[in-house]
């Protein structure tokens, strides 16, 4: 890949630098070229779609913030022709206010990329292109001693790679990598700016620990504790169906969604080992499948859909015929029946909203619905049950460095929807890719160790 000393120059060549100038030195230039088309580059590959030679590339974005001139040019133009990132496929647009972005190919490889954004602090550039208002910003202490040695970790699983995705470890480096980059500039803090939507829920924007990676954000957390709603969405369901004028009638221990928030664990791996028997993997990769089939269902997803997820057609139909899966569908299809007939009150209620993006429809409904209510939930635990402080909130999840009381918590949660509940998790540090494997074995472990306790305490009616 090009050097910073190459671009600086070929600078000279064009204009000799000013031994007198204040100004931005070429140095500083040739280094800004270099960090702004590597982020770029590595953002569209980090979002490539699989099977595709090329990525979707933010132009403007780099000329934008790549502002240089002399001699009344501009030196974005000289260096895109000497010192390009990409050869143009099909240019970028804008269609009744809709933006698409430009389709490239790339120069350098992604290795190349990655080893220049892995050997340079890349928190300036960053913050250029993604700058941190200072309003509605949360911060988050970052444990930098674990977070860069599950970097030096897994950069070291990349370059020894036997069985691990290369692409998808890169990933993860690149999300590590900036959050430490930035907090190393805050002071061992992560800036993260946020803004509340309608249903009350908190959306980060920028680099930040809520939407990247679990085992990112886990290592960048460190030791600390999780509290997550229990299956969420299909705990919701139950409340209303329960809550219904049919909830009198609804036999809520023979209930298949209830049977899946009891032991999620089981039921998921019985419906994997049953139904994904085609597709070529581990038994750890097709329950994370039928995790997020029956996710995607709980939210109005078609079967159509699910090819997006299950792709084997066999494994698919297989899928769809499960009993637990026929069981969880019809009780869906209830929840949703019970939901239509409060939507066109909801339409005139939360008209605006429903109609974001489009027209407003009956998934839009459940979904905004749900949402509300875990906001609710969550907002009330935090008020009225959580000691010390919160490391961090992601949607329906708490992290604290303190131990709550868990019976407090679920009290508090009950209070608001009877069918919701906390589970505890210990996020030990993770110290790279293998370890966090094994910390996700025992993980489960413990969970099964508790299912099969409630089991013998007659809790279990699964048969």
């Amino acid at each position: 890949m090009y050097t910073q000393q190459d671009i600086v120059e070929h600078m000279n060549a064009v204009k000799p630098e000013s031994k007198f100038s204040n100004g931005t030195t070429y140095d500083q230039i040739a280094s800004d070229w270099l960090n702004l088309n590597v982020l770029e580059c590595l953002r569209g590959l980090n979002n490539q779609i699989t099977g595709v030679d090329f990525i979707s590339f933010r132009v403007m974005n780099v000329r934008e913030h790549f502002e240089y001139k002399y001699n009344g040019k501009r030196w974005f133009e000289e260096l895109s022709e000497w010192f390009p990132f990409y050869v143009m496929m099909i240019p970028g647009r804008s269609i009744s206010g809709h933006s698409e972005l430009s389709k490239v190919k790339l120069v350098h490889d992604r290795l190349e990329l990655f080893a220049h954004f892995y050997n340079n602090d890349f928190a300036r550039t960053i913050l250029k292109v993604n700058p941190i208002s200072e309003h509605n910003v949360e911060y988050t202490p970052i444990d930098a001693v674990n977070l860069q040695r599950y970097i030096d970790n897994t950069v070291h699983t990349i370059d020894n790679n036997t069985k691990y995705d290369v692409t998808k470890l890169l990933n993860y480096v690149y999300q590590a990598k900036s959050i430490i980059d930035i907090s190393n500039t805050y002071n061992g803090v992560l800036p993260q700016n946020y803004s509340i939507k309608d249903t009350g829920r908190k959306y980060m924007s920028g680099v930040n620990l809520q939407n990247c990676k679990t085992t990112v954000r886990n290592a960048a957390i460190g030791k600390c504790y999780k509290y997550d709603l229990r299956t969420s969405v299909f705990a919701h369901m139950l409340e209303v169906i329960t809550t219904s004028n049919i909830g009198n009638k609804f036999n809520v221990e023979a209930s298949y969604i209830n049977e899946l928030i009891k032991h999620k664990n089981r039921v998921r791996k019985t419906i994997a080992r049953d139904s994904i028997t085609k597709t070529n993997t581990d038994l750890s990769v097709k329950i994370s499948l039928v995790k997020q089939a029956l996710t995607a269902l709980s939210f109005g997803a078609t079967e159509n859909a699910i090819r997006d997820v299950i792709y084997l057609e066999s494994d698919r139909e297989a899928f769809f015929k499960h009993e637990l899966v026929v069981g969880i569908q019809d009780e869906i299809q209830l929840y949703r029946e019970i939901m239509k007939q409060s939507y066109p009150q909801a339409k005139k209620q939360y008209g605006n909203y429903l109609r974001k993006n489009g027209r407003s429809s009956l998934n839009k409904w459940c979904s905004f619905a749900y949402q509300k209510v875990e906001s609710s939930i969550i907002d009330h635990v935090k008020a009225n049950a959580i000691q010390g402080d919160i490391l961090l909130q992601v949607h329906d999840a708490l992290y604290t460095k303190q131990k709550q009381d868990l019976h407090l918590l679920n009290h508090e949660a009950s209070m608001l929807s009877h069918t919701c509940s906390f589970e505890e998790e210990l996020v030990d540090k993770v110290y790279g890719i293998a370890y966090n494997i094994q910390h996700t074995q025992q993980h489960k472990q413990h969970i099964a160790q508790e299912e099969r306790r409630a089991t013998q305490q007659g809790v279990n009616n699964y048969v």
